[in-house]
């Protein structure tokens, strides 16, 4: 990236294609929610949500084709439905959902 460059799923490109991707430990705890503009591998499988994951962790995307408002909404609900507060969801910080 250069300087002033953004990544695909950044606030100033809001009309971007995004998904929203859950990775969950073996446990079927949820270990992060993310959103990617990356196009899927196949209709469950986000590039971006493999780099951050080790077997036997699991991946799950829900939502695809989203602008970035449609994915922040489903990222901060998936994010307060589960009470989740974990730097790579930023909740603690309070700026992606409003809270």
């Amino acid at each position: 990236k250069g300087s002033g460059s953004s990544h695909g799923n950044s606030a100033d490109r809001p009309n971007e294609d995004n998904h929203v991707y859950v990775i969950m430990n073996p446990d079927f705890t949820i270990k992060k929610i993310g959103i990617s503009k990356e196009p899927l591998k196949s209709k469950n499988d986000s590039p971006r949500a493999a780099q951050q994951m080790s077997p036997p962790e699991m991946q799950f995307v829900i939502g695809y084709r989203l602008n970035r408002k449609q994915a922040l909404a489903v990222e901060c609900a998936l994010i307060i439905a589960h009470n989740l507060a974990f730097p790579g969801n930023k909740l603690e910080q309070g700026d992606r959902c409003n809270i």
